[in-house]
């Protein structure tokens, strides 16, 4: 194996959130200082200039604010939606606690975004909006769905939970549907530890997007502190240097019932109806989201400047991964990549100090969700099967240097040089990380 300088003894790179210790002062403020609807106004303004104008709404998870695209649209028993079979759970979950029922279609294998050919096959009369999403951050152009919303009467919704900032033909990703979802759970674009927005420019379904809201409850004082307190641990204790010693005071404050992050209920895992679901946002939460909005280009420049030296490293080599299309430039929340054996990649990068990303384990992510439950039939999107078993994602977030990027993608080239190789026993199997939403 070809001698590779590590970043610095102490220091790790993993699939960190965007928090950081610039997070920690307004932390520690929205601790301090009452719950109120002020901050979450402000918020909502905020992401709605950053997107040009339109509404957006908050709600406590990207899963919730589709939920209440689907209700401002009347989605609901006998209707399907057509979503790609590339997905997380969190995503057919709304549409089956709607009534209605999730379609799956399959993806192309050079973008893992929508294929719109698969989608025209599988619209039928119950059909009524189709779920195009921005995988990694690499937009899917609209204008063939676009033409297919327009034949079929139906409604275009953005997946933008991995792509805030990310644009084609000029525009942000989620401008130019009919609606659209983001998520700022702690591994998206920016990190509240968990949230969501529904956004759209139509000024209807906007009016029905905030009496969404109004249905909603609001999070209890206890659930605003200890999200807080878990972010405050993902600024201090979850960087690239603090991460090694981090661990075990998050388990200690976790089982004191100090802090809380989100969570994927045992019931959403089985694509049930929780006790509580359809949440807002916390004021406290929105503070941290504000702080977030005010440093975005630094990290969407950092976040594209780290994809950069992953392409200039790894192209000429060779290695397969996934620019963004033509007119199109990316933001990716992860670089994507295809591997041979995903599991042995993943246990080759983790002996070496870099932990990758899974996202997806399974047409519906994660591999413990029982996929007959989402509504996906295995052989339905073989595109799609074929990512699952194959496409592995490195970290790419603002709080990596270049000199990490460097390091993980020789890492990458090292890994490929010995190709071919395989250890002996069956490689661990990984049910994935939660993708949040």
């Amino acid at each position: 194996m070809r001698n590779i300088e590590a970043p610095g003894s102490r220091r790790t790179i993993g699939l960190m959130s965007a928090n950081t210790w610039a997070d920690i002062p307004t932390i520690l403020l929205s601790l301090v200082l009452p719950s109120g609807d002020g901050p979450m106004a402000a918020y909502e303004a905020e992401f709605a200039a950053v997107l040009g104008g339109g509404r957006a709404v908050s709600f406590s998870a990207g899963r919730v604010a589709l939920a209440a695209i689907l209700d401002a649209f009347s989605i609901g028993a006998g209707d399907e939606v057509i979503i790609p079979g590339y997905t997380c759970v969190a995503v057919p979950n709304p549409i089956i606690f709607s009534g209605a029922r999730p379609v799956y279609a399959d993806i192309q294998p050079d973008t893992l975004n929508l294929d719109p050919e698969d989608v025209a096959r599988k619209i039928t009369a119950a059909t009524r909006a189709i779920v195009v999403q921005h995988t990694f951050g690499l937009p899917e152009p609209l204008e063939p769905f676009r033409k297919l919303a327009d034949r079929h009467g139906l409604k275009i919704i953005e997946d933008c939970t991995h792509a805030l900032g990310a644009r084609y033909g000029g525009e942000l990703v989620g401008t130019q549907g009919d609606a659209a979802f983001f998520s700022s759970e702690q591994t998206k674009i920016i990190s509240t530890g968990a949230g969501g927005v529904a956004y759209s420019r139509d000024g209807e379904t906007a009016s029905r997007l905030v009496n969404f809201q109004a249905r909603c409850i609001r999070p209890s004082v206890g659930q605003e502190r200890r999200m807080l307190v878990y972010l405050a641990y993902l600024a201090a204790l979850q960087g690239p240097v603090s991460s090694r010693w981090g661990d075990p005071i998050g388990y200690y404050l976790s089982r004191l019932g100090l802090m809380h992050g989100p969570v994927t209920t045992d019931e959403e895992m089985a694509c049930r109806l929780p006790d509580v679901f359809y949440q807002r946002f916390s004021s406290g939460q929105a503070r941290v989201a504000l702080a977030q909005l005010r440093r975005f280009s630094r990290n969407l420049a950092r976040r594209h400047a780290i994809a950069m030296e992953y392409v200039r490293i790894l192209a000429p080599a060779g290695v397969r991964y996934f620019p963004p299309q033509d007119g199109c430039e990316a933001n990716y929340v992860r670089w994507p990549l295809w591997v041979d054996d995903k599991a042995a990649f993943s246990r080759f990068m983790r002996e070496h100090g870099v932990q990758v990303g899974v996202w997806f384990t399974a047409p519906v992510h994660p591999l413990g969700v029982p996929q007959i439950n989402a509504g996906y039939e295995a052989g339905r999107c073989p595109a799609a099967e074929s990512a699952v078993a194959q496409v592995a994602n490195l970290p790419c977030h603002p709080r990596m240097s270049l000199g990490d990027a460097g390091y993980v993608a020789r890492l990458v080239m090292a890994y490929h040089d010995q190709a071919g190789h395989k250890p002996a026993g069956q490689a661990p199997v990984n049910k994935g990380e939660p993708c949040g939403g």
